[in-house]
């Protein structure tokens, strides 16, 4: 049965929860405004708590008087959160840590509330039966228990959080802003006043009756007050603004530039089609819409502080490419003059002209972009120029550090003492030449004729190799693993510059982990069809993806960009080599047609994805290791054309001791005369000789000679536009610099079995 004490708490639940509706209705119909969300909870939540009032005055026993005031409670609480989000949305005000720490605490009250069953929030066996003195004379008695200590720990929270709040407001109101935030302090003060007379009664100060459930009504009528006259306000300020609109009409629609005018909270009350075309919105969506839906935080900040400044100097301001987010995600920049507009002697808003940059910003980018790309392109060919000049000459040199040691094997017995330390003079030369076939891929001349290779075999063939051990005795807590695809298409390359890249890019995230890490290295079919992050053009179709992933410190920003520059470097000395292991996988990446993407976050670590073109060509037998007897000659006539005298010492000495009848000569002139009068079965041709004709005008010459001449080109470089076409007109093999014994028994061999 409801008691008469319960009449008016249903009436103040109808009203406010009537209030609730309709500000949720406003919601709805404005798509936007948080604040009215919140007011709408905030109301609901009031009205939920006016009806369990309702309820305990009506309540004829201690459970069921506890089972209200638990529930008044939790309505409380949810009160709470959603009154503290009414109020941040109402002033605008960003801080969250706090409002976090007190929706989680609120959120647990009004949980524990509902399902405790403990003394924790309300003392059951110290029952209280109270008495309520109403007008005219009349009285109500109702049942409720003593509250627990989590539930006086509660009440303190909320005037703690009211306090909070009012303290909030009194410093929008000192700032200037009166008018909105009086309502509010008018408010709150209510809530106190309510609660004071409440603690009051209950301690037996004085008799009266209880106001907390009419101060809550308060501050809904005072701000659903205050809401509703800002509506009226915003609706005839719109109403006046589509006047004045339909006079400036013809001359807003006829300029270029962005108009726009907005309240002082940066919402959209007027703008032209201009503005429309420049953030890709409809007048419908963009009509309302507050400035930060369409900018990032950071340029919402800097518009905001223009905006502040025009407020409190009331004199015009010009920004300079502020960057606005369009409809469709993309970035845009505008330069912005924004004005104070006054009405009556008040500020009620912002006027200004926005101008799209966007083509003359990017076309500063490009322009910035390409003279950065001039820039490293021309220090590249400088350093290139410099690599490949060096290089050519180290060949030479190495020739006989890698060469002679096959020639002094031979006549030395198995167990000779000396075999040792000249097989380690051999493997320095190797070394020494693979960092010489470093700096000729620096120079953009390093990849030798391509073969069909399957990147699965090369990077199993890493993970078994000398380098692979070294690396894992500098860094034993770095775990390797691969996740290799099956059936991986093959592709066309060098196997050793490639073999390089992985192991340059294993050591270079090996050094980024440092101490304990994982490096993955995986391998997968894709159909590219779209641009490789860093390149505006790709070439569509099959590719074979290479992506080496690493738990390490990640790449600075500043050193992202720069990370393929020859010789740039922050490791180790001993540990990471020359400088040039990432100019080395640039340069492959590049000579292989294939594309390379970096992705890396600081402490977080890096991703390389390299790009490598499918062939369809069926990959090659593995050649055999054949024993010397299979390569020897049988007195052939050899010429040698070379214009270094060691390399001409140390071809000739290892072709005798492969059997054949050599002759030398320095230039290509040389070659020409002796040719004149002298047959001979091959032509070994030093590619770049210097001063004279170079390999290809002298092989043309001897062919006027003889037609059918067999020749093999040897140069320190790779495959030149030359030398292709010193093959085309008849050339056979190419033999790359430095020699060795099988390498250049085997070019012979086969040249004279055509």
């Amino acid at each position: 049965m409801i008691s008469v004490a319960s009449t008016l708490p249903i009436i103040l639940g109808s009203i406010v929860g009537y209030l609730g509706l309709y500000y949720l209705y406003i919601f709805y119909r404005l798509k936007d405004g948080r604040g009215y969300l919140a007011f709408a909870a905030t109301c609901l939540c009031v009205a939920a708590y006016d009806f369990f009032c309702a309820g305990l005055y009506s309540s004829v026993s201690v459970s069921e008087g506890v089972m209200w005031q638990r529930l008044q409670l939790a309505a409380l609480a949810l009160m709470g959160i959603a009154f503290i989000r009414f109020v941040y949305s109402y002033l605008s005000h960003k801080e969250w840590k706090i409002s976090l720490i007190l929706y989680i605490y609120l959120l647990f009250s009004a949980v524990f509330q509902i399902v405790d069953k403990s003394d924790l929030t309300w003392k059951i066996h110290q029952p209280h039966i109270k008495e309520i003195i109403l007008p005219f004379g009349l009285k109500t008695t109702y049942y409720e228990a003593t509250p627990g200590f989590l539930s006086d720990l509660q009440g303190i929270i909320g005037i703690l959080v009211f306090g909070y709040l009012f303290f909030i407001s009194f410093s929008y109101y000192r700032s200037g802003f009166k008018k909105r935030t009086k309502p509010l302090l008018i408010s709150l003060t209510l809530f106190f006043i309510g609660f004071f007379n409440d603690v009051a009664v209950v301690s037996g100060w004085y008799h009266f009756i209880y106001l907390i459930e009419y101060a809550f009504m308060g501050i809904i009528l005072m701000m659903a007050y205050s809401l509703t006259n800002e509506l009226m306000e915003t609706v005839t300020i719109k109403k006046e603004l589509s006047e004045s609109e339909e006079k400036h009409r013809t001359i807003l629609e006829t300029i270029e530039d962005g108009y726009f005018e907005v309240d002082l909270s940066g919402n959209m009350l007027f703008f032209n089609d201009a503005l429309c075309k420049i953030l890709g919105y409809s007048k419908d969506e963009l009509s309302g819409i507050n400035f930060k839906q369409y900018m990032d935080e950071e340029n919402a900040s800097e518009v905001f502080k223009g905006f502040n400044l025009v407020y409190r100097t009331e004199k015009p301001f010009k920004a300079i490419d502020w960057a606005l987010i369009r409809k469709d995600g993309s970035k845009c920049y505008v330069e912005a003059s924004v004005s104070l507009k006054i009405e009556k002697g008040q500020p009620i808003g912002f006027q200004g002209i926005a101008r799209d940059v966007t083509e003359r910003k990017k076309s500063e980018e490009e322009k910035a972009k390409l003279e950065h790309q001039l820039r490293q392109a021309q220090k590249l060919e400088a350093l290139g120029t410099l690599a490949g000049g060096v290089a050519h000459d180290l060949n030479n040199v190495l020739s006989g550090i890698v060469g002679y040691p096959d020639l002094l094997l031979l006549q030395l017995p198995e167990n000779s003492p000396l075999r040792k330390p000249i097989l380690s003079i051999q493997e320095t030369g190797h070394k020494a030449a693979t960092i010489v076939q470093d700096l000729l891929t620096l120079a953009r001349r390093g990849v030798a004729t391509h073969e069909v290779l399957n990147l699965n075999d090369i990077i199993s063939e890493y993970l078994k190799s000398p380098e692979y051990e070294k690396m894992k005795s500098f860094y034993p807590d770095v775990e390797v693993t691969t996740h290799l695809e099956p059936g991986l298409l093959n592709i066309s390359g060098s196997p050793i510059h490639i073999l390089k890249v992985v192991m340059n890019l294993v050591s270079n995230s090996s050094e980024a982990i440092g101490g304990e890490g994982e490096i993955l290295l995986s391998t997968s079919n894709r159909y590219i069809d779209r641009p490789v992050s860093g390149y505006e053009n790709v070439e569509e179709g099959d590719y074979v993806i290479l992506t080496v992933t690493d738990s390490g410190s990640g790449i600075p920003v500043e050193d992202i960009e720069r990370i393929f520059e020859p010789f740039y470097t922050k490791k180790t000395m001993g540990k990471s080599g020359t400088g040039l292991g990432m100019a080395v996988v640039w340069g492959t990446i590049k000579d292989h047609k294939g594309y390379i993407d970096v992705k890396s976050l600081e402490s977080k670590g890096t991703t390389f994805t390299l790009y490598f073109p499918v062939t369809r060509q069926k990959k090659a037998l593995d050649p055999v290791d054949l024993p010397i007897e299979d390569y020897k000659g049988k007195g052939q006539a050899m010429l040698v054309v070379d214009d270094v005298k060691e390399q001409r010492e140390l071809v000739s000495a290892m072709l005798n001791t492969l059997g054949y009848s050599v002759t030398t000569v320095s230039s290509g002139e040389e070659a020409v005369a002796y040719l004149q009068n002298n047959p001979t079965d091959l032509l070994i041709l030093d590619m770049i000789m210097e001063p004279g004709i170079d390999g290809l005008e002298t092989y043309k010459r001897i062919l006027e000679i003889n037609p059918v001449q067999r020749a093999i080109i040897a140069s320190g470089y790779s495959e030149t536009d030359r030398v292709k076409e010193a093959q085309s007109l008849g050339v056979g093999q190419y033999i790359k610099k430095p020699y060795t014994l099988k390498k250049i028994g085997l070019a012979v061999q086969q040249e004279l079995k055509k």
